[in-house]
This record gives structure tokens, C-alpha cells and sequence, in this order.
């Protein structure tokens, strides 16, 4: 019977899908089939000792390891009765009456195995539970997170290791409740909260061992077993991100805070600023904006190099800081810039008082290095609603009335003037088109010729530098040079002026070619050679050019100017004094220097036929210049009569709209002698 009912309970098995995966692999279903015949066959012969009972224990944990579910246990024996009871019943007379005790025996063996077959399943649950309890349990001792076991009235039934590290906590925690961890009504809400929405979620700040904690409180309903307790318990996580506050708060600070003074930076500085109009607007009060600038700071840097610099930065702000109001806002701008807003103020007055408190830190020197400083600095101050009611506005008048404080060395500090603005905004833009205009060549050299007033033949050529601007059309000497000087492009216009008239000498070897060369670029100590270098590369002798200075010039007496005077002069190239008489003119230099040509400026010869001390002074120029045996040449002749008189008065040479205006290049060739 055994054989054709395991093969029964074989098909049987295969018609359900929990159970036919088990039985899929053919050789391992033929074991299990001489395995099943050896039990079911042995399995009333009375051998139940404990090498049976250890067998069975061990097919049992086998069964519950494979995930055969006890049913399917039962179930086995359940057929296997079903089919086994109708067979002895069939054959009850081969026991000689005892067929109702083999049939009793049988089922308490049946049973017997059913038992060793549930308590394998039963001791697996718990080793498996036992697996699964120290997994998790190691899992929460590494936890970086919080986690607390509570009751519904804050009390704590357990916590990892990480919660008790979070809140500074000793290992007997069960006594304890939330409400001595965190806030009592806190707690209180937090609770509440979690039992009608079955969960919480929110942060929580507190004072560790004298350290403030940020704290992120998560809670959850922890499904109950009715069986056990119709009590929820709450399971409560606490992330501690006071590490990544603190660096969101560091972040936030190198973002709005400048790092070398621990001001504010020109981000927080228009934040401010721009509350700072809401709140005047609100008030109906004025806010200043004053903008201060060190003075000569770049010499600091220079000399005594960027890490002094930085000292003398740091030095500042903490005096300007101990000067302002703790509701203003105090930024480095950039660089020696410094801006402070000050707010809350009724008046003009209000804002001079606040300056005057400011430029007070000048009084004592800065100490770098065990050296004592002296500074200076310019402010310039806007106000709102009077000058503009937008940030930016206030920012760029209070700058512009800055320099304005800067290009008057009477004042300290500037108000903002709109008429003053106007014109140092159309002096910026000319600068800016200035540097473009160098940059695009629309610079150009006009030439204008210089008359023998003995024979009015053409001698020489002065060249005249011009900017011709597409847009503004032709811009005088007397507004552009100056800006050449001040932002220092003079140098490499200079250079490319003194290139060009060497190049046009030596095309026009009959003349003399004078051209202006300006302090700044006269006092560079390499003038000299580049001078020489430019006469080689064109094989031009001395005598080819002139080199016209004004007064100011010989008159700073540098040692380089002396310098580069000599070397000039030994080079053969005649120096003339330009502008004679409009500087402050001495006669120590003419005698003490190298000059070959005074030239008399054209505001003396414009005069002379209606001016009597003009015509004296011309004439007595004149006669000086002949005395020291110098060759004079007049400026700006433009009649007859100007002519006369200055040939009468032995007048060497001149120039002038009567004789020529400037011409191009293109045009000396044609010159008549």
C-alpha cells in the first residue's frame, strides 16, 4: 500500500502552488519518495526511541527551513490515515480481534509525530525570531538616529544607544520620561498629535551638558496586538542635524559676511539695505547710505605688501564697528571701500553727526607690524527718500558723491549733488570712450607746421595728438589728456605718439619734428632708452626731433627728471619749454637745465596788438630768451599785426592758424619750404 499511497500524496501535493514549487526537481523527488516509503513502512514497527525522536525533530526543522507550512504537515497525515484506517479495517481479521488497539496505536504515533513535527516548526520560529531580534538589535545599536519605545503618556520603554548619547542619558532610561528630555508642553502636543494622526513629525531645540542640540522628532503609532494589550506603543526617532545647522549657519555666513573683516558682504548689504528702505518708508523717517574709501591704500599694499594691507583692512573694521549703531549695517564693499547704512534718521544733520563720529577713527595711526600709519579716508553720503528710493541708486550716488569728496582736498565727505554727479558721470563715460578710442586706434597725430619768421620758410612740425570719435565727434586736447593722465594710459599713448613721429622723420628728413611728452611719462626712468631705441631703429640723428616739457615738469626736480634731461640732451634732441609763462615760472631752470627753445604761450600773442602788458611781457620773453642765446617761438598767430611785432622783436620762429592748421600726415610732403 505504502508505494501506491506516497505516489497519491505526491499528486496530491503537485495540485497547489505553495507545495508544487517544492517539488520540481526530479531527483530530488525520488529521494524524497524512498525516504517517504522508508517512514511510512517503518513507521509501526514500535521503534520510537530517541534516535526516532531526534530524526523526527530534524525532518520537521528540514520542513519548516524549506517553508512548508505545518498544514501541509497535517494534511499528509490526514491522507495517510484516511487511507490506511479503511485498509486494516479491510484486513481486521489478520489481528485476531485486536484491530480496535492497532488502530489506537497507530493514531498515537501519528499524533506523536505531529507533535516532534510542531515543536521542530516551533523551535525554528524561535531561532529564526532569535536571528531576527539580534539583527535588529544590532542594527539599532548602530543606528545613528534616536529611537525610543514610549507609552502614550511619554513614558520610555526602551531606547538605542544613539538616543541615549543624543540626549546625554545613562543606561537605566525605563524610569524616565520624554517630558524630562524635551519640553513638557512640547511633549505634551507632540503626543497628542501622534494618537489623532498616527504620526509626528517636527524639531526640537535643548541644552545638552551646556551644548544647544537641533533636534528632528519623528513619532509613529506602533500597531498593537489585541491579544496582548490595547495599549499603542509609540515608536520615536530623533535625528540630531545640529552639525549640519551649524553648517548651514557657517555656509550662510561666508555667504553674506565678508571673510578677511567679518562684515557684511554686498549681498547681506543690500538685504539690509533694502529692508532698510521698507522700514523709513513704513516710519516715514530717512535712511543714509555714506560710502568710504580709503585714501592712498593702494601705497600700503605696494610698499608694504597685501598681508599689511589685510591688517590695516581688519584694524578698520573693527574701529568703524565700534563706532556705528547696532541698528545699522556696517559691509566692505571691496577692497578699502567700506559701506554703512544708517538708519532711522530725521535729517541731513543727522547723517553729518554720524560721519563726524566715523572720521574720528583717523585721528590715531593704524599700528602694522610695531609701525605706526596714518590714514585718511573720504565718505560720500546719499539719502533717501531725497536722492533716489532704490537700493542701487543710493549706492551709486553715495560712491559718486565719494569721489567728488576725493577731488576736493578741502573736504573730508560729500553729499550727493545732482549737478556734481551729472558732470562726474560724463567725465566716467569720456574715460570709458577714452579707453575704447585707444584701444580701436581712433587716435590720431595731426602736424602742424612751424614758420621761420625770417623767411617764413617751414621748418619743423609740432604733432598734435587728436581724438576723433565717430559718436562724439572731435574732442579737444584740453578735456582728453588730462583723463590720459589720471588713469594712466598716458605712458602707452605717449609711447605711441613718440613711435610715430620717429617714423615720420625719417620720412621727411628736411624737417624738425617737436612733439609734447608729459610728466608722468617724462619721470619714467626707462624714458630715456626707449627714446634711444626708437631714434636707432630708425637711424635718426638727435638733432631730427624736439622734445617739448612744461614748466611743471622741470620744476618737481626729481632726481629722474634731471636724469633723463641729460640724456636727452647728449642724445642731441633739442628741449623746448612749452607754454612759457602761464606755470610757475622760474628763471633758475633756464639757466640750470638743458632748454634750447622757449615757446610763448598763445594766450600772451593773442593779446599783444590790444594789450599793452601783453605786448611787454611777449617782448620781454623775447629779450630773455635771447639773452640765455635760446631760440623763442610764438604760439597762436593769427593776424598780420601779430606778425609784424613779433618779427619786430626778434621773434625766432612761429605757428599758428595764419600760417596752417594742422594737417595729416599725408600732407607734409606737399609743404612749400
Amino acid at each position: 500500500m505504502a508505494p501506491h499511497f506516497i505516489a497519491d500524496l505526491y499528486d496530491f501535493f503537485r495540485r497547489f502552488e505553495p507545495t508544487r514549487h517544492l517539488l520540481a526537481d526530479q531527483e530530488q523527488i525520488d529521494t524524497l519518495l524512498e525516504k517517504q516509503l522508508e517512514y511510512f513502512n517503518g513507521l509501526t514497527n514500535g521503534n520510537y526511541g530517541p534516535q526516532y525522536v531526534t530524526h523526527r525533530l530534524m525532518v520537521g526543522v528540514a520542513h519548516a527551513r524549506a517553508g512548508l507550512h505545518p498544514k501541509w504537515y497535517i494534511a499528509a497525515y490526514r491522507r495517510y490515515l484516511r487511507a490506511l484506517v479503511p485498509h486494516l479495517y479491510r484486513n481486521r481479521h489478520e489481528y485476531r480481534g485486536q484491530f480496535e488497539d492497532y488502530v489506537d496505536s497507530l493514531i498515537k504515533i501519528i499524533f506523536f509525530d505531529m507533535d516532534l513535527a510542531m515543536e521542530a516548526y516551533h523551535h525554528t520560529d524561535r531561532i529564526l525570531r532569535q536571528q531576527q531580534e539580534r539583527i535588529l538589535q544590532r542594527i539599532m545599536d548602530k543606528l545613528p538616529s534616536g529611537v525610543f519605545i514610549v507609552a502614550p503618556n511619554g513614558s520610555i520603554k526602551s531606547a538605542n544607544p544613539a538616543a541615549k548619547t543624543i540626549f546625554g542619558l545613562g543606561s537605566n532610561i525605563t524610569k524616565k520620561s520624554l517630558k524630562e528630555l524635551l519640553p513638557r508642553s512640547d511633549v505634551d502636543d507632540m503626543l497628542a498629535i501622534a494618537i489623532n494622526d498616527r504620526k509626528y513629525h517636527g524639531e526640537a531645540t535643548l541644552s545638552v551638558n551646556g551644548t544647544e542640540r537641533f533636534l528632528a522628532i519623528h513619532l509613529s503609532i506602533l500597531n498593537t496586538d489585541s491579544q496582548v494589550s490595547d495599549t499603542p506603543n509609540i515608536l520615536l526617532t530623533v535625528e540630531d542635524f545640529t552639525d549640519l545647522r551649524r553648517m548651514e549657519e557657517e555656509s550662510l555666513r561666508l555667504a553674506t559676511s565678508d571673510i578677511l573683516t567679518g562684515l557684511a558682504n554686498r549681498l547681506q548689504l543690500m538685504e539690509r539695505l533694502t529692508q532698510g528702505i521698507s522700514s523709513a518708508k513704513r516710519k516715514h523717517s530717512r535712511l543714509g547710505v555714506l560710502f568710504l574709501d580709503l585714501d592712498n591704500f593702494k601705497n600700503i599694499n605696494d610698499t608694504l605688501g597685501h598681508a599689511a594691507g589685510d591688517q590695516l583692512l581688519q584694524q578698520m573694521a573693527a574701529r568703524l564697528k565700534s563706532k556705528v549703531r547696532s541698528t545699522d549695517t556696517l559691509a566692505r564693499f571691496g577692497g578699502d571701500e567700506f559701506v554703512l547704512v544708517a538708519n532711522d534718521i530725521q535729517s541731513r544733520y543727522d547723517c553729518e553727526r554720524i560721519i563726524d563720529h566715523i572720521l574720528e577713527i583717523f585721528e590715531n595711526p593704524f599700528d602694522l607690524d610695531g609701525r605706526e600709519y596714518r590714514l585718511k579716508g573720504s565718505i560720500g553720503a546719499s539719502l533717501y527718500p531725497d536722492d533716489a528710493e532704490d537700493p542701487h541708486s543710493l549706492l551709486k550716488y553715495a560712491d559718486s558723491a565719494m569721489y567728488q569728496a576725493k577731488a576736493d582736498v578741502s573736504r573730508r565727505y560729500s553729499f550727493f549733488n545732482r549737478n556734481e554727479h551729472r558732470h562726474f558721470t560724463d567725465r566716467l563715460n569720456l574715460e570709458q570712450s577714452l579707453r575704447l578710442a585707444v584701444e580701436r586706434d581712433q587716435l590720431v597725430i595731426k602736424y602742424q607746421p612751424i614758420i621761420s619768421l625770417d623767411d617764413l620758410s617751414v621748418i619743423g612740425f609740432e604733432a598734435l595728438l587728436r581724438w576723433e570719435d565717430p559718436e562724439l565727434a572731435s574732442i579737444p586736447p584740453s578735456r582728453f589728456v588730462p583723463l590720459l593722465e589720471e588713469n594712466g594710459l598716458i605712458h602707452t599713448v605717449g609711447e605711441w605718439v613718440l613711435k610715430k613721429v620717429c617714423a615720420m622723420s625719417a620720412s621727411h628728413p628736411r624737417f624738425c619734428f617737436s612733439v609734447n611728452v608729459a610728466s608722468q611719462q617724462f619721470n619714467d626712468p626707462d624714458f630715456a632708452r626707449q627714446l634711444f631705441l626708437m631714434l636707432t631703429e630708425h637711424n635718426l640723428s638727435g638733432d631730427r626731433i624736439e622734445i617739448e616739457l612744461t614748466e611743471s615738469t622741470l620744476l618737481e626736480r626729481t632726481s629722474v627728471t634731471i636724469e633723463n634731461l641729460n640724456a636727452v640732451a647728449n642724445m642731441g634732441i633739442s628741449i623746448a619749454i612749452d607754454d612759457f609763462g602761464t606755470g610757475y615760472s622760474s628763471l633758475s631752470y633756464l639757466k640750470r637745465f638743458p632748454i634750447r627753445r622757449i615757446k610763448i604761450d598763445k594766450s600772451f600773442v593773442h593779446d599783444i596788438t590790444s594789450s599793452e602788458e601783453s605786448a611787454s611781457l611777449t617782448r620781454a620773453i623775447v629779450g630773455l630768451g635771447k639773452t640765455l642765446n635760446m631760440e623763442i617761438t610764438a604760439e597762436g598767430i593769427e593776424t598780420d599785426e601779430q606778425l609784424d611785432l613779433l618779427r619786430h622783436w626778434g621773434c625766432d620762429a612761429g605757428q599758428g592758424y595764419y600760417f596752417s592748421k594742422p594737417i595729416g600726415p599725408d600732407k607734409i610732403g606737399k609743404m612749400k619750404i
